[in-house]
């Protein structure tokens, strides 16, 4: 069915996807990227969630209170599950229990160390150690799953059944087409915390052209990436548009295990040379913001940049490391060697990583760009086969997504862990449950981040989403669930 016939029912939004397939809106069955997630919170609900002020509201759990030693959830008694069966504290303890077996890539329980029911309506959960972003990226992140449709499966990756789609969640899932990227919400009567207000969610794959005539004809209500050369026609129009930072800041990584990549002053050398007001106006049309190396923030205006493009700075700092130009001007190592350094990327990122390879090719440095898709690039981390990578993620969400991206396990992660200062206190600020202490040990460990520079963070896009009066997208503050950059937060559809 097209957007226009989706469209002439009242009860149905059609959002314009420009990808589309996602994958099953189901916890172990959808895309592993952020709109993944997010379908698949339409169908699935967590203890906690957030509102259009980045406040932790009650979902599944209605109250809690926290103690030195862990946190009592009190459960909402009139939530069921799609199949009409009550959600129970047994369901909680079985989730615990069941993604500890079979791991989530947003959720870390490794702070968690018992669960139990303390009465048929509470749950607790006992701490092994203080862990500050629990209620964010454990109560607020991961979907409560139902014992007894998951309570037989020991494969949930493989576990494709509709019945897979059985969640608590203000919608279930009516129609879904892998092949033409399409999905079908329909609300959820019976949902514990009211009707949705929207009847059907329609979610239809279109390229750029279409979703912006499917806008100005009211056949699309939603537009959820939009060219920002289109912003003045689309305002012009009448329709609503909304630009906002995805806090997914761009990062040129240098692979600090590599002995011509292990001398700090190459690494700050290279970030002089990267034009970022530059990138920003060509690759972006000015659609992105600079971004602070201390990595959570974007770049205080009142600030000077510390890695400010600065060619000069570049040669002093070179040199300083030993380097020497030959007769034709291309820097030669310490060693005496030339150099063609491989830098990776996402295809996504092809104009990004070209641009930057430039600047640094501009210089005297060699570079070569080799491109991949996601499971390409992930094999080229695991064999550590590059010398500087394009990679990005988001910021959003906990300050603990610093550690993550310095030390954590995923293949684009910095895995740095030579700075012990550094180290530990990204280790310690998740243990701290005093905010302001907290938070300083946070500065603390972006400034060692910024000067040791692993890695570059760059520039952030923007990213610009229009809409007409049916809808009233907002941007989460923090993200959705971890820390997700999107305006489609479920609450905008919820009374």
């Amino acid at each position: 069915m097209g957007p226009a016939a989706l469209a002439q029912d009242e009860g149905r939004i059609v959002i314009a996807d420009s990808r589309g397939n996602w994958g099953p809106p189901s916890p172990y069955l959808h895309d592993r990227r952020g709109p993944g997630y997010v379908l698949m919170t339409f169908v699935f609900d967590t203890l906690l969630w957030k509102d259009e002020t980045g406040t932790l509201i009650p979902a599944l759990a209605r109250s809690w209170q926290a103690d030195d030693t862990g946190i009592t959830f009190r459960l909402d008694p009139d939530a069921t599950w799609h199949d009409g069966k009550p959600v129970t504290a047994a369901d909680e303890i079985f989730t615990f229990d069941y993604v500890r077996e079979h791991p989530s890539r947003f959720v870390d329980l490794s702070a968690v160390g018992s669960v139990r029911a303390i009465s048929p309506a509470e749950v607790r959960v006992d701490f092994a150690r203080p862990f500050a972003p629990f209620l964010t990226n454990v109560a607020g992140t991961m979907p409560i799953l139902p014992e007894h449709v998951f309570g037989g499966i020991d494969n949930p990756v493989r576990f494709t059944d509709p019945a897979a789609m059985t969640g608590s969640g203000p919608y279930r899932l009516k129609d879904y087409d892998p092949v033409q990227g399409g999905y079908l919400f329909e609300a959820n009567a019976d949902y514990y915390q009211g009707a949705p207000v929207v009847q059907e969610i329609a979610f239809v794959k279109m390229g750029t052209a279409a979703a912006l005539a499917g806008l100005t004809s009211g056949a699309v209500d939603l537009m959820t990436k939009v060219p920002a050369t289109e912003r003045a026609v689309l305002k012009a129009a009448g329709l609503t548009v909304l630009s906002y930072q995805m806090n997914h800041p761009v990062r040129l990584q240098f692979n600090h295990r590599r002995p011509v990549l292990g001398d700090v002053r190459v690494r700050q050398a290279m970030a002089h040379l990267v034009d970022r007001p530059r990138l920003i106006e060509t690759v972006y049309l000015g659609e992105a913001d600079l971004w602070d190396a201390a990595g959570l923030d974007p770049l205080d205006a009142t600030a000077p940049d510390p890695y400010a493009h600065d060619p000069a700075e570049a040669e002093r700092l070179l040199r300083a490391a030993g380097w020497q130009r030959d007769s034709e001007g291309r820097w030669r190592t310490a060693a005496g060697d030339t150099l063609d350094l491989t830098m990776v990327a996402l295809r996504h990122y092809d104009h990004v990583a070209r641009m930057v390879a430039a600047h640094l090719e501009a210089a005297g440095i060699g570079v070569s760009v080799t491109l991949f898709d996601r499971g390409g690039l992930d094999a080229v981390f695991g064999r550590d086969a590059f010398d500087l990578a394009i990679v990005s993620f988001s910021t959003l969400g906990d300050p603990d997504v610093l550690r993550q991206t310095i030390l954590g396990g995923r293949p684009d992660s910095d895995r740095y862990t030579a700075n012990t200062a550094l180290t530990r206190l990204l280790t310690d600020q998740a243990s701290e449950l005093d905010p302001a202490a907290r938070a300083d040990m946070v500065t603390r460990a972006g400034d060692l981040y910024a000067a040791d520079l692993p890695s570059f963070f760059m520039i952030s896009p923007r990213r610009v989403v229009a809409s007409n009066d049916r809808v009233r997208p907002f941007v989460t503050p923090g993200g959705i669930g971890p820390g997700i950059p999107l305006i489609l937060n479920k609450q905008m559809f919820l009374p």
